[in-house]
């Protein structure tokens, strides 16, 4: 037996015999639109602050009002989450409770967005 016959035979018995696991699930996106799709409509925030969440097409239009001034942006799915773009940096809104927003002014509220710490808005269940 020649030495690259010997190392193919050698080689092949290094097979790994278990079984092979499963491909991770593809996740339904039409569950994550459902989702998302139940945020249309203002969620609040203290002092006169919110966020509008509209449907637009497969996308959302995000309208947010902060103490100086309100400004729009269009967003799309990302998981279950909503992606935009604010200042050249890429957003995320997603849900949580009033204490995930670390605003003492929203911590006993349930029902809550999030696009980072500090910057949160809230509505009644």
């Amino acid at each position: 037996m020649t030495l690259a016959v010997a190392g193919i035979v050698v080689l092949s018995g290094c097979d790994d015999n278990s079984a092979s696991k499963p491909a991770p699930a593809v996740q339904d996106q039409s569950i994550d639109r459902k989702t998302v799709d139940e945020w249309v409509g203002q969620w609040n925030g203290p002092e006169g602050t919110y966020m509008k969440i509209s449907k637009t097409g497969e996308g959302y239009r995000v309208t947010i009002k902060d103490l100086d001034k309100e400004s729009e942006y269009l967003g799309v799915l990302d998981g279950k989450r909503i992606r935009f773009l604010r200042d050249d940096h890429q957003e995320f809104i997603h849900y949580g409770a009033g204490r995930d927003t670390g605003m003492k002014w929203l911590m006993e509220e349930p029902n809550c967005l999030i696009v980072k710490e500090g910057e949160g808005y809230c509505r009644k269940p």
